[in-house]
């Protein structure tokens, strides 16, 4: 269990490794922990620096590392570090963009992966951004919160430096709707393969392509079962074609703005049975899914109520248990960004 965090200022740079040291001896003599990565928070201001500390001190158990809380400042340099015995050694630094990352990397710890969580402005041709990419090995974004476009992303994945990786939290936060669907799914026979009609309803107003979370989904989907694009067959819709030849239609559909639930609102995936039908949504505060065939109704469950969006914290969680490149990410955009290209659009 972490213990309560306490942070301990200090004046110089130099001093951080030093106070990480009497930290631990003060809760544990032993001074034994084994860190699994170096973790750089680039934050968009001190306000979301100290919201992302109680997140990372949270994980410090599971995922314990050298977090670094990077906000940028007009001039000069604050220091504050923490540790826990049992969790992560972190240090919150405000100083000049150009300046922080020549203080932070003396401080990495060797033979550890280095993760960047950036959270700043837009990083693409951001001079700032790619100095904390050359350190890094996994780079995540938070593209829905930052409104940066799908094609954006794809850009910035191949301009990252060759060992490095782009990860997106929007991707993360899929995850529930990506399990419950494959659940539902198995209830049939080989229902992965008899899927006919897709629906996904997502974003807001009368917005006619896809959102970001839409395109992802749609992107795994089609990548997963090797669905490729046919002909369009209007501003929201695609006709498929599966790996037998068997045809698949793909419709994409706003909520109005009034119903605006997180990043999708509902799904439905029905079969060339008529009657069969998987149907994840949201039900009030509640994430649901539906499962019929033969004209009846074969399984039904309906999570605990939580915030539409995933938490911090569970969502980084997820994030940090992936070591090295995620095999799905980059596969699921890059579909999602040839489905909607066919429909003549570009996703938000």
């Amino acid at each position: 269990m972490s213990v309560p965090m306490q942070w301990s200022a200090i004046e110089r740079a130099g001093e951080i490794e030093r106070r990480w040291a009497e930290l631990q001896r003060g809760e544990d003599e032993s001074g034994a922990r084994a860190l699994t990565l170096n973790l750089i928070c680039r934050a968009a201001d001190a306000a979301d620096a100290e919201a992302l500390a109680a997140c990372m001190w949270e994980l410090g158990p599971r995922h314990p590392g050298r977090v670094f809380l990077v906000a940028p400042a007009a001039a000069g340099v604050k220091l504050r570090v923490a540790a826990d015995p049992h969790g992560s050694e972190m240090v919150e630094l405000s100083a000049p963009p150009e300046r922080a990352a020549s203080l932070v990397a003396p401080l990495l710890a060797t033979d550890l992966p280095v993760v960047l969580l950036w959270r700043g402005p837009a990083p693409h041709a951001n001079p700032e951004f790619r100095e904390w990419a050359e350190m890094a090995d996994r780079v995540l974004v938070d593209a829905h919160r930052q409104r940066l476009p799908p094609a954006q992303l794809a850009a910035l994945a191949h301009e990252l430096p060759p060992r490095a990786s782009l990860g997106d939290l929007t991707w993360t936060r899929l995850t529930p709707w990506r399990q419950l669907l494959c659940q539902g799914l198995e209830v049939e026979r080989d229902g992965y393969r008899r899927i006919r009609r897709v629906s996904i309803t997502a974003g807001h107003g009368r917005q006619p392509t896809a959102s970001l979370a839409a395109t992802l989904f749609a992107g795994w989907l089609a990548h997963l079962l090797h669905w490729t694009p046919q002909e369009r067959l209007g501003a929201d819709a695609l006709r498929l074609r599966d790996a037998a030849g068997a045809e698949v239609t793909l419709r994409f559909q706003p909520c109005p703005s009034e119903e605006r639930h997180g990043l999708l609102r509902r799904l439905v995936v029905e079969g060339e049975e008529e009657g069969m039908s998987v149907v994840v949504q949201h039900r009030g505060e509640r994430l649901s899914v539906n499962v019929r065939g033969g004209g009846r109704l074969l399984g039904e469950w309906a999570g605990p109520a939580s915030n539409q969006v995933r938490g911090e914290a569970e969502t980084l969680n997820e994030e940090l248990s992936i070591h090295g490149r995620d095999l799905l990410y980059q596969p699921a955009l890059e579909c999602g960004l040839e489905l909607i290209a066919r429909l003549g659009g570009e996703a938000a």
